[in-house]
């Protein structure tokens, strides 16, 4: 079954990264930063996820494929893509949020019962939107 999410799908290093995060977290421009170092962005805003035997496929949205959505200014053409075709096998989930208060681990953004059953045997990675340098980190998890 074909469903689409709220979320960026960039390939770094080979391995597919479905970047999760509210808006306004930050998933666009680290996309951007991880594609002005050369990496494939694939989906902005929205990625379709299909599962393919035990493997989960992504791919940017018909609505916005080859654009991206700059919080507070518009939808514009993609600089980093004109291939809309593209697509990856999800082998990493990155979810930029906050830490919750009081706790010591990392709040999950999305709830696997409202959906997102496909993610569940992916790797997941929660990282701080404002503590880390996120393509950094991002290619650091790549290698």
């Amino acid at each position: 079954m074909k469903r689409t999410i709220h979320g960026n799908l960039i390939v770094v290093n080979g391995v597919g990264i479905l970047i999760l995060g509210d808006a306004g977290s930050g998933k666009t421009t680290v996309c951007l930063e991880l594609a002005d170092r050369g990496h494939n962005f694939i989906a902005d805003d929205a990625v379709v996820i299909e599962k393919s035997g035990e493997r989960v496929i992504g791919k940017a949205s018909p609505l916005t494929n080859c654009r991206m959505n700059v919080r507070g200014a518009g939808i514009f053409q993609n600089p980093h893509r004109s291939d809309r075709s593209s697509s990856c096998e999800i082998a990493l989930v990155v979810e930029i949020g906050e830490e919750k208060r009081g706790g010591d681990s990392h709040e999950r953004l999305f709830e696997f019962s409202d959906g997102y059953d496909e993610l569940l045997n992916i790797p997941n990675v929660g990282l701080m939107p404002h503590t880390f340098n996120l393509a950094r980190s991002i290619e650091e998890l790549a290698k």
